[in-house]
């Protein structure tokens, strides 16, 4: 009996370890599927998509009508008959960066804005007040008054917590190839869902500079350029790394058929930061100030002037008392090189100089009778 007991309770053992191995068995994928989901890219969107808001905007802009008549025969030459102001919607991206509600987006997606609208992930919605934009560096920051946002019904929605906002990260140390995401609120006037949409790709490269985008004579320099997904309505959204960190405004895109081919690129957020900053201390994005003029040298110049060169700026005119003559810049001086950079013509110089602020120092590379040396000064803001 004792036996056949043992013999007994060694099956019931050995059926039940069995029994419990399987049903851990079967659990394990599953549960290895659902750990392997919460990757990076998950805990990263968590983290920043609930700072991401849309931003709608009314503009005023000036369209010129012409006479369907004449303008069917004349077109080239004909002068417009009536101008009329009218408004228009727009629609664009931002990121909330603390607690205090301040939003970086594009300058271009606020510009001539005589409304503001900014939208939250979970419902709420308000206005969206312009604290400053830098047109030269396409930055613009914003703010919500959380007390003045309101819930879909329209009704306000009273709370003490604070804004949902991103972190800043470091867009100085980027890696080529590493994963981003980019966060945004594509087409928004199809998709009318607060939600932000989520594309997400790697930094195909880095320190990509342009002179022309979309007609702005504006330079965009040292921009991200990744191929997480961008399209319209993306500007001013926030590109993020796999630490939930905002690296980047998205921007614009190239592409020969205006939809997404791939090629995004986005603003370091070094840059934006620096411009939101100069926005909260002295409420304005300033205008910097070289205080002298500059003219393109040409072949016949060069010839005129025996300047031995065709390449470089030569100082046409500089005001007194400025920055460039207190520190001994001469009008005929050959500009040729701006803190190390070589500068050729004017293209060359805004690169050069499109990251400089109010209160920066500059080296200026100068010929002057054949001697060349070098002029340094702070700049300093326009006058107003």
């Amino acid at each position: 009996m004792r036996s056949r007991a043992f013999l007994l309770s060694t099956i019931f053992a050995v059926t039940f370890s069995a029994t419990v191995l399987a049903a851990r068995t079967e659990s394990s994928p599953s549960t290895d599927i659902d750990v392997s989901r919460r990757n990076a890219i998950v805990a990263a969107v968590d983290k920043v998509s609930p700072a991401a808001v849309s931003i709608t905007v009314t503009q005023r802009k000036v369209v010129e009508e012409y006479d369907p008549f004449m303008s069917s025969f004349f077109e080239p030459f004909l002068i417009p008959h009536r101008r009329r102001l009218v408004e228009v919607a727009g629609i664009g991206s931002g990121v909330i960066i603390d607690e205090d509600g301040h939003i970086l987006t594009n300058e271009h997606v606020v510009r001539d804005a005589v409304r503001i609208v900014v939208k939250l992930p979970d419902g709420r919605w308000g206005p969206g007040t312009l604290l400053g934009a830098d047109r030269r560096a396409d930055i613009a920051l914003l703010r919500a008054d959380r007390n003045k946002l309101k819930t879909d019904t329209g009704e306000p929605r009273e709370t003490t917590e604070p804004l949902p906002y991103a972190s800043l990260g470091d867009s100085d140390n980027l890696l080529i190839g590493e994963w981003v995401i980019a966060i945004g609120n594509p087409f928004g006037f199809v998709i009318d869902d607060p939600r932000p949409s989520v594309g997400v790709g790697v930094i195909s490269a880095v320190d990509r500079t342009f002179t022309q985008v979309g007609g702005e004579n504006r330079v965009y320099r040292g921009m991200i350029q990744t191929d997480a997904t961008i399209n319209q309505g993306n500007s001013g959204g926030p590109l993020v790394n796999a630490l939930g960190q905002v690296i980047g405004i998205n921007t614009f895109i190239v592409s020969k058929t205006g939809g997404y081919q791939g090629l995004g690129f986005a603003i370091p957020i070094s840059r934006a930061k620096r411009v939101a900053d100069e926005i909260l201390r002295y409420g304005r994005a300033r205008e910097i100030w070289w205080g002298f003029q500059v003219e393109e040298v040409d072949p016949a110049l060069a010839r005129s002037l025996r300047l031995g060169t065709n390449r470089g700026l030569l100082v046409s005119l500089i005001y007194r008392d400025s920055p460039a003559a207190l520190a001994g810049l001469e009008p005929g001086d050959l500009i040729t090189g701006v803190n190390g950079e070589e500068v050729g013509d004017t293209v060359d110089f805004r690169v050069a100089t499109a990251d400089i602020r109010v209160g920066d120092r500059v080296i200026l590379d100068v010929t002057r009778d054949t001697r060349t040396t070098r002029i340094e000064f702070a700049i300093q803001e326009a006058p107003r």
